[in-house]
């Protein structure tokens, strides 16, 4: 339930901070209003000898009134905050597996173009405005209902008791699939999904289970082309035979807990608009918004002959040829695919149907079928997946990354790739295994492969079946090549909620490892320069957003599967957390479940870590396992010590994996031009995650404000501080894990202070600060001893006749005491000193951190640190 937030709304604050600066907080008026002189000799003025800064002293101008920002941290309290600005995880909103899309007005606007020409081409003469928009609205109301929002599909599903407006709307609808919300601000979500609040209308023809069965972590994508929105997520199959292209159930057939997951199937479902009904894609459903058809409404088609064999291609509409590859024009006749019998088939020349998977890997692979082998049916493989990863990368390609499940074959989950042809076309040939738990890397060649042990099943006299957990070794092509073994205790038996984004040629996949009970299921890293990898992973550099794994925390955790999502020109990492960070569960045991989380994310290259130290560093760990297990004549990880027959790795193999990439589909036999082993490779960092008031996005907040702290027209001089630092003043990172822990401004030892001040060469008009404390214990502090502000202008609330002399300051701000843990010395990162004020006209901000006012002043001799410094406003 959400909990009832008293609001210190905009105009409430102003009133307040209005009537403070008439009446003073502790004095008379006349006590409030005394003018401060920016210069001078006094205790509270500081000089710099040898340099032209201009001097201001602790205190300057008048004393300007502001509100701290505190909410309270316990949870059995009321959390007082103004929403407007600010955000706090608070795991209000109930949600597992978030899969999380912002759509612009520019989007919005692109796919309702689309739809309309659809229906338009469609219907041809017949097509009628007004019954276009009865049924799928106007722009307008595009604009209002869809535009400028975030959105979100969380793991779940309806009963099969709709209620009665969704069946009479959707008569066909037999239950609904992943709970969508929207939401303005990532921070406040209304449940928005057409099927009883849900994403997607499963309907008692398909392919899924007839009642709702492991339907898990749903992602968001949309498609360019289209304008489509698609979900993409994981659900059980109806129990099959040998005439269905999906399995038979293997429950009842052995004793083996795993074979309740060998049903699960990765699914794709489409909408013209974000919030549903999203439907399974069928090629039919896919392809009729990409297709031309003719005036009376049938699917334009050209003859092409082939090897002697004539058949009809649908073509591609003329409005859409400058968003396909290719340098088309308007008129130009493009292929777009079959259209065989009044049906479109898919790329590959399969039916595509409501009874058909899109991605049955167990039917289709024959190499999976192979090395996967379904024990009880012939010609079929086991291999179910969850959490897929729709990514359509800068080229407009599309690939799918997921986790192959645990199941009655094999243990554990582990990582695969695959490129789409289109949104129904899987180019079974692509199919590139990335990642297994523990391990550091996977190598793929095509032709070399580790073995691993699979489950066994075997036949009895009787009919059932003995099953051996650790039953056979074999070696196939298509697992690969397992890099050192990084240990049980680095990532447990599950990579799992995999999410990539592509940034610069880069491509970065984050995981989560352990199991979504572990308070450690968090955002681990690997990078790779393409996407089929080898993914370099970096435990060193993980978790990038999660746990700090070195001081452990009592604030939040369990902050695993996720998604990432662009909202303008910033990027937020959206997870779930646990409703308890200690010990999510009550006392009787059970999983007390898990809310949605949200945190800012950046790239940081301080390390200047370049993509072929990366190389090198896995090449000599590689090699170092080598030899210790020609040494000892088994592999690391075998507990049963067999003889050791893997594939022998060498230096020389191993690069060569690098400059062909794990799949030479990509880019043909060489892709040494996406090496780049000497360029610097930036690495994702997570401010998060929080439980303390955060700044909302800045597509959330009202009248163009931002941080201005990191305009470009903005300089930062140090006065007393550590200049080698100077550059983390402003840089965007919240310091977090302990990697990041020198990545702070440092203060000066000598005079026991921070004092750093922001120009820019266009006046601010701002209304917030924070500075933002250290990670570290004994550099922590419990206040900002000053604030002073050269105001530009006098501000418009000022009392007529006040005596001004174009300063004002802030003295003593205090931090959020909810920031720190006394009893165990540590910090809970991202809390800050924070004051919220009346709008004020700026030129300069001088900001001073003392030493004196550490949380321990015997620990750090002398020395205090600031993580960030944060500025809400706009260009005055």
């Amino acid at each position: 339930m959400k909990k009832l937030l008293k609001v210190l709304t905009s105009s409430m604050m102003a009133c307040a901070l209005a009537l403070v600066s008439l009446t003073g907080c502790a004095g008379t008026p006349s006590d409030t209003m005394a003018i401060k002189t920016p210069t001078g000799t006094g205790s509270s003025t500081q000089t710099t000898p040898g340099t032209n800064v201009e001097q201001v002293g602790l205190t300057a101008g008048f004393e300007l009134s502001h509100d701290s920002g505190f909410v309270d941290n316990d949870k059995t309290q009321v959390n007082i905050y103004d929403y407007n600005y600010y955000y706090f995880n608070e795991q209000r909103a109930t949600g597992a597996d978030p899969g999380a899309w912002y759509v612009s007005e520019k989007d919005a606007l692109d796919s309702y173009t689309k739809l309309k020409y659809r229906e338009m081409a469609k219907q041809g003469s017949a097509f009628d405005l007004n019954a276009f928009e009865l049924e799928y609205g106007s722009w307008d109301y595009w604009k209002e209902t869809y535009a400028d929002q975030f959105y979100v599909v969380t793991t779940g599903c309806t009963s099969t008791n709709l209620s009665a407006k969704t069946k009479q709307k959707y008569p066909t609808a037999v239950y609904g699939l992943y709970q969508l919300r929207t939401s303005k601000d990532l921070n406040d979500w209304v449940e928005a999904g057409e099927i009883d609040t849900h994403a997607i209308m499963a309907e008692a023809d398909g392919w899924y289970n007839r009642t709702p069965e492991n339907c898990w972590a749903p992602e968001f994508s949309r498609d360019p082309i289209t304008g489509l929105y698609v979900v993409c997520a994981s659900t059980n199959s109806k129990s099959g035979d040998e005439t269905t292209e999906y399995n038979p159930d293997t429950t009842g057939y052995f004793g083996y807990v795993q074979e309740k997951w060998d049903r699960m199937n990765l699914l794709i479902a489409v909408s013209p608009n974000p919030i549903g009904p999203y439907r399974f894609i069928t090629a039919e459903e896919y392809y009729q918004n990409v297709a031309a058809y003719n005036n009376d409404g049938t699917v334009k088609t050209v003859s092409v002959t082939e090897d002697g064999k004539t058949k009809e291609m649908a073509i591609y509409r003329d409005d859409l040829l400058d968003d396909i590859d290719g340098d088309y024009k308007s008129g130009d006749i493009v292929y777009l695919t079959e259209y065989k019998d009044g049906e479109f088939l898919n790329l590959n020349g399969h039916k595509v149907r409501k009874t058909t998977m899109p991605l049955n890997f167990g039917y289709y692979h024959e190499k999976l079928k192979e090395a996967y082998p379904h024990w009880w049916i012939e010609d079929r493989g086991i291999w179910p997946c969850i959490d897929i990863n729709p990514v359509v990368n800068s080229k407009g390609e599309i690939y799918m990354y997921f986790s192959q499940h645990t199941s009655s074959v094999i243990e554990g989950n582990h990582v695969w790739v695959i490129h789409m042809k289109d949104w129904v076309t899987p180019d079974w040939d692509s199919l590139t295994h990335i990642s297994s738990p523990s391990y550091s890397i996977i190598y793929n060649d095509g032709e070399s492969a580790d073995t691993q042990y699979y489950i066994t099943h075997t036949k009895q006299p009787d009919g059932t079946y003995l099953t051996n957990t650790r039953g056979e070794r074999k070696a196939f092509a298509i697992n690969g090549v397992q890099g050192y073994y990084m240990g049980s205790a680095s990532e447990g038996t599950i990579n799992e909620g995999t999410f990539v984004i592509e940034k610069d040629g880069w491509y970065y996949m984050t995981y989560s490892p352990f199991g979504l009970g572990s308070r450690m299921y968090s955002l681990f890293l690997a990078v790779a320069n393409n996407p089929y990898g080898p993914f370099i992973k970096l435990p060193e550099y993980s978790p990038c957003l999660g746990l700090d794994k070195v001081e452990n925390g009592d604030y939040m955790a369990g902050c695993g599967h996720h998604s990432f999502v662009w909202a303008g020109e910033e990027l937020y990492a959206v997870y779930h957390c646990f409703y308890n960070p200690v010990n999510n569960n009550d006392a009787n045991g059970n999983f007390l479940g898990r809310a949605i989380g949200f945190d800012r994310m950046g790239w940081y290259d301080y390390d200047n870590l370049t993509f072929g130290d990366l190389v090198d560093q896995q090449i000599e760990k590689d090699l170092e396992e080598e030899a210790q297990e020609d040494k000892v004549g088994y592999k690391m990880v075998d507990r049963n010590k067999e003889a050791n027959d893997d594939f022998r790795v060498t230096e020389s193999w191993i690069r060569e994996r690098f400059v062909e990439c794990n799949n030479s589909f990509y880019y043909g036999k060489d892709v040494t031009e996406i090496y780049r082993e000497n360029d610097i490779i930036p690495l994702p960092y997570g401010n998060g995650p929080t439980h303390s008031l955060q700044p909302l996005p800045e597509v959330a907040l009202p009248d163009g404000l931002g941080n201005v702290a990191n305009d470009d027209d903005v300089h930062v001089e140090l006065i007393y501080g550590d200049q080698d630092t100077i550059k983390f003043a402003n840089d965007g990172l919240v310091t977090y894990q302990e990697w990041s822990s020198d990545f702070e401004l440092a203060g000066d030892t000598q005079a026991k202070q921070i004092k750093v001040k922001l120009s820019w060469d266009t006046p601010k008009a701002i209304r917030n600060i924070m500075v933002y404390n250290s990670r570290e214990y004994e550099y922590g502090f419990t206040q900002v001893k000053s604030i002073v502000f050269k105001l530009d202008r006098k501000p418009t609330w000022y009392p007529e006749g006040a005596p001004y002399n174009d300063y004002c300051y802030i003295k003593d701000l205090k931090a959020d005491p909810y920031g720190w843990d006394n009893t165990n010395f540590r910090m809970r990162k991202g809390g800050s000193a924070m004051a919220n004020f009346n709008e004020i006209v700026v030129s300069e901000v001088i900001i001073t951190v003392s030493a004196d006012d550490k949380i321990d002043v015997t620990l750090g001799k002398g020395l205090v640190r600031l993580s960030e410094i944060y500025i809400m406003g706009k260009n005055a």
